[in-house]
């Protein structure tokens, strides 16, 4: 079992140096591929929305990222210290009022390329839980 996990400010333009940071610890695992790509893509989405509606987009709060892969499973816990919110109250992006909403589209592209997404209300923020078989 390999495990990394680390924090990052809710700063969007530290994006991209998280992903590679997360890019690297797959790929110094051994993991490749396609999949992995679809991984980094979602990871994307739910970290930027973590620092743009988790914590507000104010740069001082972090947002903290664990990483575990075991020999068939990746797991990736993602906290943001927010008030929290209820999945099932998010507007269905493909309802035909909001096909053309430039936003509201992320939980749906990260459920779409890996294979279960919870959210873990917590008292102190959100803890969303992305897994992944390994193929």
């Amino acid at each position: 079992m390999k495990k990394i996990s680390f924090s990052v400010l809710s700063d969007i333009n530290l994006l991209e140096k998280v992903l590679d940071k997360i890019e690297l610890f797959f790929a110094e695992n051994g993991l490749k591929g396609d999949w992995i790509e679809n991984l980094i893509i979602a990871s994307s989405e739910i970290i930027s929305n973590a620092m743009t509606h988790g914590n507000k987009g104010i740069k001082e709060i972090p947002v903290d990222i664990f990483i575990c892969i075991q020999p068939s499973l990746i797991t990736m816990k993602i906290k943001d210290y927010g008030k929290g919110f209820n999945k099932d109250k998010i507007d269905d992006p493909l309802d035909e009022e909001n096909l053309f909403k430039t936003r509201g589209r992320g939980i749906l592209i990260t459920e779409s390329l890996i294979d279960s997404l919870e959210f873990e209300n917590q008292p102190d923020g959100t803890c969303a839980v992305i897994t992944k078989r390994i193929q």
